[in-house]
């Protein structure tokens, strides 16, 4: 089985096919997401809209991955779980807990499939016990990457906001993965830490000592040793020529 924290790696892929479908004009959920929102939210209609491009997002996993191909679909779950903490969920402004409303949607999903969908089995069998803290770090560490490199009409502030952040989030299993990198969340970490480095290596316009390279490097290294190189050359040379000197004169 997947480990699940490889999840995190196909967030570009599950993205690209969200941000499709939520180009498409189409009141065939309406009626059920006003009821939904109404139920859920406390206030406001953002659930309304986010829970229509759900369940288009969801159709189409269905018709892409419903034919065996239960990999794909989880996947694609644990996107929008993600998606949805990230840019729905992320305030009290609800009633119930955030996993029993994305629950309620896939739900939701199976019955405008008339109980013939294949997502509340994938969701069971093979993500449900696995939507933590360190998944959702991993999916946001790719989300802003992908902003980073994608976004072209960004300010640079905001372009740093989304570096400082991966650096942040990083820096918070740094311990953690020193200690253990054999983990399957800490080679995960690992991976993305390279994908990050070999970007910001060369596309670092923000301020150094809050975005910099992830793995085996201090900002500041290379100006501690410096001096410290050049001093221990010029020891080393007095040295040699004391001793030559020495040498010569004993001869």
């Amino acid at each position: 089985m997947q480990q699940k924290y490889n999840f995190a790696t196909t967030f570009n892929e599950y993205n690209s096919i969200f941000e499709r479908v939520s180009t498409i004009s189409d009141n065939e959920y309406d009626g059920d997401c006003g009821n939904f929102n109404s139920q859920y939210s406390k206030s406001g209609n953002s659930l309304f809209k986010n829970c229509r491009t759900s369940l288009l997002y969801l159709k189409e996993l269905e018709d892409n991955y419903a034919s065996g191909n239960s990999k794909k679909m989880a996947e694609g779950l644990a996107f929008i779980y993600y998606w949805l903490n990230e840019n729905e969920f992320n305030n009290n402004n609800y009633k119930g807990k955030i996993i029993e409303i994305y629950e309620a949607l896939l739900e939701l999903h199976n019955e405008k499939d008339y109980g013939m969908s294949n997502i509340p089995n994938t969701y069971e069998t093979q993500i449900e016990n696995k939507l933590n803290v360190k998944l959702i770090d991993l999916y946001s560490l790719y989300d802003k990457l992908n902003k980073l490199k994608t976004c072209k009409n960004c300010e640079n502030i905001d372009k740093c906001k989304h570096a400082e952040k991966c650096v942040h989030i990083f820096n918070n299993y740094k311990v953690e993965c020193q200690s253990d990198s054999n983990t399957d969340f800490c080679k995960v970490l690992h991976i993305f830490a390279e994908q990050f480095d070999g970007y910001i290596i060369n596309n670092n316009t923000c301020e150094k000592k809050k975005v910099h390279v992830l793995l085996n490097k201090n900002p500041h290294i290379s100006v501690i040793l410096l001096p410290i190189v050049i001093t221990l050359t010029i020891t080393f040379f007095l040295l040699y020529k004391v001793i030559t000197n020495f040498i010569l004169k004993c001869a």
